[in-house]
Formats: structure tokens, sequence, C-alpha cells
């Protein structure tokens, strides 16, 4: 997945960067909190996509946040998982489940 070019509302995100904005002094996300995407703005003259994120408004970022700000969020529950399974029963055959 290139990001933020497969953004999509939706999305679970983290974000890596809350330095304050130049343009207001102040940012309303918070380093490493988890965010879902309410919208994206088309790009800016710096080629910056704008993420509006669920819960956070601020009047001096109607577009949203520069998408640099943001990186998606990887879930590794499934694969943590599965390793934790062989590595505690290594000869155990590992099944696919279905759907019934």
């Amino acid at each position: 997945m290139a990001w933020p070019q497969d953004a999509y509302v939706g999305q679970e995100i983290v974000c890596v960067d809350a330095r304050p904005c130049p343009c207001c002094n102040t940012c309303e996300v918070k380093q490493d909190h988890n965010y879902k995407i309410k919208a994206i703005s088309p790009p800016d003259i710096r080629g910056y996509i704008g993420i509006i994120v669920h819960g956070v408004h601020c009047m001096y970022h109607e577009w949203g946040f520069a998408h640099v700000r943001f990186r998606p969020l990887q879930s590794t529950s499934t694969g943590f998982a599965i390793l934790r399974s062989i590595l505690t029963n290594p000869k155990k055959e590992i099944v696919k489940e279905t759907a019934e």
C-alpha cells in the first residue's frame, strides 16, 4: 500500500508528527494516538494531501492536516497470533478457518 495515495475514509492511522503548526502555533492531534480518517482533501500547492480525522477540529485546518503527520496503522494481531501458536507448538498443523 502506498501512503497517502491509497488512503481511504474510515482507515485507521497513527499520528507521527504532532509539532505545533506554524499557521496557528497549536496542534490538536496527539503524537502516537490512533485516528480514523473522516475525509480527504486534494493536495495543496506544496503537494500535501489534507487528512481530516474524527474527533479533531481546528479552524485553521479546514482542509485537514498534512498527510506527512500520519502513517497507516498496521494490524499485526493476526500475524502475531499465528507466530505465537507456531512457537508454542511447532509440530501443530495450521488449519485455515472456514465460515459455516
